[in-house]
């Protein structure tokens, strides 16, 4: 991380400062408007705590308290989302003076050990087998490799013929 541009300042300065600095991003309204829902959250946090000038520390313990009401069931998850995304944004902004949009990496595995993805990589493998095999098992094709596994015995019919 780079250097903090700011060291003492208050969370309320700070907001202002985000708001300024993630406008160039063209956000709408309504996104904007969740943002501020989820900055006075923080800053009714930081009021309970006499703290007006923003900490990192307290931010975090913020986003902490908020994923533990969501474990609690008393939060949801959009809500918890919004906290903690809205609380980085302040976060980087603190730290470095500014914000940039960063592109999440397309594969949400990402984050994942070499050992874990081998194993979600075989796991998909597995369903993959299991979906073609149910794709498989309503064909003619699949009956009779039913039949020639055991698993299924020929159906006998008798039909009487007439003469």
């Amino acid at each position: 991380m780079e250097a903090k541009a700011v060291d003492n300042i208050l969370l309320t300065d700070l907001i202002a400062k985000t708001r300024k600095a993630i406008a160039p991003l063209g956000h709408s309204k309504s996104t904007l408007y969740q943002y501020g829902l989820a900055w006075d959250e923080l800053v009714r946090y930081f009021n309970l705590n006499n703290q007006n000038l923003f900490t990192e520390d307290l931010a975090h313990q913020f986003v902490k308290q908020a994923r533990e009401h969501l474990m609690a069931g008393k939060l949801k998850i959009w809500k918890y989302k919004l906290y903690r995304l809205a609380t980085v944004i302040l976060i980087e902004v603190y730290q470095t003076g500014g914000y940039k949009w960063q592109h999440h990496s397309t594969d949400p595995n990402d984050h994942l050990s070499a050992e874990h993805k081998r194993i979600h990589a075989a796991f998909q493998d597995y369903l993959a087998q299991k979906m073609d095999m149910l794709r498989f098992k309503g064909t003619e094709a699949g009956k009779l490799c039913r039949i020639f596994s055991g698993k299924t015995q020929w159906a006998t019919t008798s039909k009487k013929v007439s003469a």
